[in-house]
């Protein structure tokens, strides 16, 4: 009895493992880039502390709180080189304010603070930035809410404060619609908005 032997396989077989090739890829690609997108939040998180530590320090040295031009000078979108835009450690207020990022640094997100004290009665600014005074991203981020620092900061007689944000457009849709990661002296807890899980 002559035994034929099958080299390779059947079409059928060759199918399933696509099929199951095409599923795997299907469930895991969308996780990859969820993952992406999270540790790109972690990197504004972080971010927003270190400005926040940096405050605080320069307050224990000069007894204000300094306010910081945007930077970099434009928000980082999908159209920039890899995404981000590099760091200008040249800039006069980051440079008052320390070394937080090195110059040249790639940054998914765009960072500013305003700072300020409050008068005698808690209602108007003694020196520094306005509380009302809205933030430099609404123009590219126009479909995000528009914030300034009253929105989140405790107003009392003579307070110092501060408010660090990062803005970044994490999303391809809607347009013009950005994550917001801010940090207030007086609060523990960041304030994020449209974040990506």
């Amino acid at each position: 009895m002559d035994c034929e032997i099958r080299k390779g396989f059947s079409l059928i077989e060759l199918m399933v493992v696509v099929t199951i090739i095409g599923i795997l890829a299907a469930i895991s690609i969308p996780q990859y880039r969820k993952y992406v997108l999270k540790s790109r939040t972690s990197e504004a998180t972080s971010n927003v502390n270190s400005i926040a530590l940096y405050q605080e320090q320069y307050f224990s040295e000069n007894n204000a709180y300094i306010s910081l031009n945007v930077n970099p000078s434009a928000i980082p979108t999908a159209a920039d080189a890899g995404g981000v835009l590099n760091f200008d450690g040249t800039e006069s207020t980051w440079t008052e304010l320390g070394n937080v990022f090195p110059d040249g640094n790639p940054l998914r997100f765009q960072y500013e603070a305003l700072a300020g004290q409050y008068d005698a009665d808690g209602t108007s600014t003694l020196s520094g930035d306005s509380p009302d005074t809205a933030f430099s991203y609404y123009g590219d981020c126009s479909a995000s809410t528009q914030y300034a620092p009253e929105d989140w900061v405790i107003n009392a007689p003579y307070a110092w404060w501060f408010v660090v944000i990062a803005v970044g457009d994490q999303r391809d849709y809607p347009a013009n619609t950005c994550s917001i990661f801010a940090k207030v002296n007086s609060r523990t807890q960041l304030f994020i908005e449209d974040d990506i899980e």
